[in-house]
């Protein structure tokens, strides 16, 4: 790890910790706006009230934001605390690409994938399938628990 990594990570976890302070600190910004912890993320703060919704993802030292209304992912509570740039509608995050079109938003890591092919020298190779079949379409959660005990790696 090179001095200048272990600099930002210094950093992010003074910056993160100032964030996650225990909610009796006046200085914990999230909890103090009516945002709660995500038990099963504890990176991910919620605050629901009807109609509206709004989530924080915290990673390191970056911050995203949604919202069902622009006065939800109003960040004026978050920048009097915090020194804040904003970079506008997040493109990529956590190797994750976020494209929108049509009032729908596809998340892919394709880009991610290429990277790691040509990294590794297997970019000129054809594609394959993939394990799963393709015209099976996605339902929604329903916040039912998997059965953890039988999930293994895909290994191709």
């Amino acid at each position: 790890m090179k001095s200048q990594d272990v600099v930002s990570w210094k950093e992010a976890i003074k910056w993160h910790s100032k964030v996650c302070k225990p909610i009796e600190n006046p200085r914990y910004v999230i909890l103090s706006n009516g945002f709660m912890l995500n038990q099963a993320d504890k990176c991910v703060h919620n605050k629901f009230d009807r109609p509206n919704k709004a989530i924080i993802g915290l990673y390191v030292d970056d911050m995203l934001i949604f919202g069902t209304n622009q006065n939800q992912v109003d960040r004026k509570f978050l920048s009097s605390s915090f020194y804040m740039k904003d970079m506008g509608e997040a493109e990529v995050i956590l190797g994750i690409r976020i494209k929108r079109q049509n009032k729908r938003i596809t998340i892919t890591q394709s880009h991610y994938i290429e990277k790691v092919l040509k990294k590794f020298n297997y970019f000129n190779y054809s594609p394959m399938s993939t394990p799963s079949d393709p015209s099976v379409k996605f339902m929604p959660n329903s916040g039912k628990r998997c059965n953890t005990s039988s999930l293994r790696l895909f290994d191709a």
